[in-house]
């Protein structure tokens, strides 16, 4: 696995490298920077290397849990827009639908209105009829 020549010498700028020579090539300089790190895990101990891959691991699951914590608050956003949306749309059904009771009722007391002015009228009608037949 081969890095690009502009990511060894950005890893060669940030660290903390003895040699000050310009004229020394970036990938030579990764490479001995590489094998000076290669050195130095293979001397340590058995337990010096399990806690540098402890750490190693620790330092990945931060990362891991920080970008999936990232995601989970980009959901939560999605989710909350989301929620907004259907609380309008709420608002605006329950807004229509008590519209249309309104209206429903207003024709229901028209309705009884009507019925009671047709009773009433058919109450005189039967009344005239009564009052001519005798």
């Amino acid at each position: 696995m081969s890095l690009p020549s502009s990511l060894k010498r950005r890893i060669i700028s940030l660290s903390q490298s003895d040699t000050d020579h310009k004229d020394v090539r970036p990938e030579e300089e990764y490479d001995r920077q590489k094998r000076i790190l290669k050195t130095r895990y293979q001397a340590l101990s058995g337990l010096e290397k399990c806690l540098v891959l402890s750490l190693t691991a620790a330092v990945i699951l931060v990362v891991i849990q920080f970008f999936w914590i990232a995601a989970l608050q980009y959901e939560v956003a999605l989710l909350k827009e989301e929620v907004h949306t259907q609380q309008t749309r709420l608002t605006q059904l329950e807004q229509a639908s008590q519209k249309h009771n309104n209206l429903l009722y207003s024709t229901y007391e028209s309705m009884e209105d009507l019925n009671k002015k047709w009773h009433d009228l058919h109450f005189r009608v039967l009344e005239n009829t009564w009052k001519l037949g005798n």
